[in-house]
């Protein structure tokens, strides 16, 4: 996943990978089209994230 940076919605980069796979993808410059805003958005690795494990993120501080 990348954010669209005219809308700011999190969108597909439409690559399928697991944890380790993505790890692997080297730090090149890529290109997505947006499925928010319908242009090419160009991104680095850095910048995307797995969608999996955004929805898994369990905060480990969990005093009130």
């Amino acid at each position: 996943m990348i954010r669209c940076p005219n809308l700011g919605e999190a969108i597909s980069t439409g690559i399928e990978a697991d944890a380790h796979s993505f790890e692997q993808l080297p730090n090149i410059l890529m290109h997505s089209q947006c499925s928010a805003c319908g242009l090419e958005h160009p991104w680095w690795k850095q910048e995307s994230w797995l969608e999996d494990a955004e929805a898994v993120f369990v905060p480990t501080d969990t005093a009130a």
